[in-house]
């Protein structure tokens, strides 16, 4: 049996098994189970009794037997950055890169859980580049805690960038450059990908529960009639008279700054800069109507709604799998990836 992919977030955790015959995917299992509020804040877990007893639930509900998992560590407090070291440190990576950490990450080396992969090619200055990797001790201890006590084996824990990445661009991705944007229910997040490679990632404050919340508040509806309202009128001029798209635009206004801010950072910062080719846009927020068209105005570039390639690949097993798994399982379609085998 394949390990159990996790994607454990404030307001929800989701399981995924996938198998891979060939060059052919099926969806073994997927499962999920809200998480009542408080249990998760901003990533950080408040009552990891209770979580354990989620995933317990979660686990035996799904008919899984296996304990071994693989878990994404929340986009929130954790790092992932290509960064180049100097031409002459060849012979003494690891020490090069130890010795970066300071420059790029805001925690000490001895708070941190770290690690680093060295690409193949050279920055245009000759010098090697590293994907680097960290996580702060304390959260990933929370993580790994509640799922040991859930009776659980932690086989790897993964950066979620990363994961949804992989899932995002499968494993011949496009050689161009491009930003994710993953509107989730709970935390959103650009992810810059440049060659199919994370260069580095940015969290956004804006997510789907918080919106809802937002919109209730403005119209002075319930949360449930949020929802609702979300789904049938988006942001579509046409739609309820265009109310919910003047009620949202400060939202759009702050997400396309967020995605023309990290556009700046990437030709500020990193040499070998190129062009954004498009901007893909997934998550559950990606269903909203007319996001697409809305940031698009705003940033003057192809913005484009799009399921995760993994789902495109399941889909030519299923053809009857749901639409949103394409938006709403794009991080365990990642981690899945990563820890399935031929």
């Amino acid at each position: 049996m394949f390990p159990v992919a996790l994607d454990i977030s404030d307001s929800i955790i989701r399981l995924v098994t996938l198998e891979q015959r060939g060059h052919r995917w099926k969806l073994h299992v997927r499962a999920e189970i809200p998480v009542p509020a408080g249990y998760i804040v901003d990533g950080d877990i408040q009552h990891p009794a209770d979580v354990s007893a989620l995933l317990q639930s979660l686990i035996s509900a799904s008919g899984i037997h296996t304990k071994n998992v693989s878990v994404a560590l929340p986009e929130r407090h954790t790092f992932v950055k290509l960064i180049s070291l100097p031409a002459d440190s060849t012979n003494r990576m690891e020490e090069a890169v130890q010795n970066s950490l300071n420059q790029h990450i805001p925690y000490g080396p001895d708070e941190v859980y770290w690690d680093w992969h060295r690409l193949e090619q050279l920055n245009s200055l000759g010098q090697p580049q590293v994907l680097l990797g960290a996580s702060p001790k304390t959260t990933t201890d929370e993580y790994l805690h509640a799922l040991t006590d859930a009776g659980l084996h932690v086989i790897s824990a993964e950066i979620e960038s990363v994961a949804i990445a992989r899932a995002m661009l499968g494993p011949e991705p496009p050689d161009d450059t491009r930003i994710i944007l993953d509107l989730g229910r709970s935390r959103s997040t650009l992810i810059l990908v440049d060659h199919g490679i994370v260069q580095f990632s940015n969290t956004l404050r804006y997510a789907g529960r918080e919106l809802n919340q937002y919109i209730a508040d403005e119209l002075h509806i319930s949360i449930e009639q949020a929802e609702r309202a979300k789904v049938l009128f988006g942001l579509d001029p046409k739609r309820g008279k265009g109310l919910l798209r003047s009620v949202l635009a400060p939202h759009i206004d702050a997400i396309a700054e967020a995605v023309a801010d990290v556009e700046a950072f990437f030709q500020d910062h990193f040499i070998d800069h190129r062009p954004i080719s498009t901007i893909a846009v997934n998550g559950s927020g990606a269903l909203l109507r007319n996001i697409d068209y809305e940031l698009q105005q705003r940033l003057s570039q192809s913005v484009v709604v799009t399921p995760s390639w993994m789902y495109t690949q399941l889909m030519k097993t299923d053809a009857t799998l749901p639409a949103d798994l394409g938006f709403t399982y794009t991080t365990a379609f990642g981690l899945a990836m990563r820890e399935s085998h031929t």
